[in-house]
């Protein structure tokens, strides 16, 4: 991921933090080409919500077991690093106080990948869950189904328990454009 956010991403990210604080939805789709940036707009979305007291954490959720997918998951440095600046430049916030946002904001970021989405969970209030390459989860009795049903989320747009968000992103969204 570069370090910096490019402002594609940015207006992206912007339009879907809009669309949720104004209950325009508590589901959407983010569906762009292959290493075209959607890492850096769901990464912004779920910061963004969060600094903006919209949501209380936000959790990447990934069926692939592609190892270096999962690494970027689970190390998103190079995204702390392009929000740093974006809050700094765009936002025009003390630099003092971004790395203390930024450090806040890190703790309320999680990950859950392949196998790991059988192991409990438990979500710190309102969350925003962002099912990445969705298309893992085509189908019912799946990890991803399994896992949405244990939290009560609801992937076909109808409100979710507890008031959580999602966002499902992929770049072959077959499944989410024929429902």
């Amino acid at each position: 991921m570069p370090s910096k956010l490019f402002s594609n991403q940015i207006e992206t990210a912007n339009n879907l933090i809009y669309a949720f604080m104004n209950d325009e939805f508590s589901y959407a789709m983010l569906i762009a080409l292959m290493q075209s940036g959607k890492t850096g707009v769901f990464m912004l979305v779920g910061a963004e919500l969060i600094r903006l007291g919209f949501i209380d954490a936000f959790v990447v959720l990934c069926a692939s077991a592609d190892t270096e997918l999962v690494d970027q998951l689970n190390n998103p440095k190079e995204f702390w690093r392009s929000y740093r600046k974006y809050l700094r430049n765009d936002k025009h916030i003390d630099p003092d106080l971004v790395d203390e946002i930024v450090s806040n904001l890190e703790d309320k970021y999680s990950c859950i990948c392949g196998s790991k989405l059988k192991n409990s969970f438990v979500a710190q209030g309102k969350t925003l869950f962002i099912t990445d390459e969705s298309h893992y989860g085509q189908s019912c009795r799946q990890q991803l189904d399994a896992f949405y049903k244990k939290m009560g989320l609801q992937p076909d747009g109808s409100e979710s328990e507890n008031g959580h968000v999602m966002l499902s992103v992929s770049a072959t969204p077959f499944s989410e454009m024929i429902d």
